[in-house]
C-alpha cells in the first residue's frame, strides 16, 4: 500500500481529529514542507501520532508557515511537552529558531532519544543574537542513537555555530557510536576544529 505521502504547501487551519481510524494509518514518510498551520493544528498532528492513531516513521516539517507570529511562539512553547516516541526521522530545515525556540526544541528532541535515527536541522538554529540555544541543542543530542545528523548552515552566517560545535564535537561523537554520517557544511569549522 501507500507508504509515502507528500502534502507540502498545504494549509491545515483546524486541529486533526478522527472519529474512526484513518485509512492510511501507517506512513513511512509524511512530507509537510512549507505547510501552513495554526499552533493547534500542528499540535494535533503530534497528538494523533503520539496516540498511535496514525503511525509516521519519518516527518518533514521544513519551512513551516504559521497563520501568525503568535501561533509560532505558542507552538514553540508547547513543543517542550510533546513526546513522539515512534518517530525515526525528523526533517526540520529552514525553521528559523531564536535562542528560546531552540531551547524548547532541544527539550522536545531529548524525548526522542529512543527511536530517532535521522535528524536534519539545516538552517534553523539562529545564533545571531545568542548562542545559548545551540549549546542546549548540542547537549540534547548527546547519547542519542542517531545514524545521520545534518546541521548545515549554507543560507546565512546566522545559522553558523561552528565555534561551539568545534568545542563539543568530540564529546558529541563519542556519545553517539551509532552515528554514520554528519553534515556540518557551512558551519565554519576552523583549522583547530579539525584536530
Amino acid at each position: 500500500g501507500l507508504t509515502n505521502l507528500a502534502l507540502s504547501g498545504s494549509h491545515f487551519m483546524k486541529p486533526l481529529s478522527f472519529s474512526n481510524s484513518p485509512v492510511l494509518n501507517h506512513l513511512s514518510f509524511l512530507d509537510l514542507r512549507e505547510t501552513e498551520f495554526t499552533s493547534d493544528s500542528l499540535m494535533s498532528l503530534f497528538e494523533v501520532i503520539n496516540k498511535g492513531t496514525l503511525t509516521i516513521d519519518g516527518l518533514d516539517l521544513s519551512a513551516l508557515k504559521f497563520q501568525n507570529e503568535d501561533d509560532r511562539n505558542i507552538f514553540f512553547t508547547k513543543i517542550e511537552d510533546l513526546s513522539v516516541d515512534a518517530l525515526k526521522t525528523l526533517v526540520f530545515d529552514d525553521n528559523q529558531m531564536d535562542e528560546k525556540m531552540t531551547s524548547s526544541f532541544s527539550v522536545f528532541l531529548s524525548k526522542l532519544k529512543k527511536n530517532l535515527r535521522h535528524l536534519v536541522l539545516n538552517n534553523s538554529v539562529d545564533v545571531s543574537e545568542s548562542s545559548d540555544g545551540a549549546v542546549k541543542l548540542l547537549g540534547s543530542l548527546k547519547n542519542m542513537n542517531l545514524v545521520t545528523l545534518s546541521l548545515r548552515s549554507e543560507k546565512s552566517s546566522n545559522f553558523s555555530f561552528g565555534s561551539i560545535l568545534t568545542k563539543q564535537l568530540n564529546d558529541l561523537l563519542l556519545s553517539m557510536p551509532t552515528l554514520k554520517s554528519i553534515d556540518v557544511t557551512g558551519q565554519c569549522i576552523s583549522d583547530s576544529g579539525l584536530k
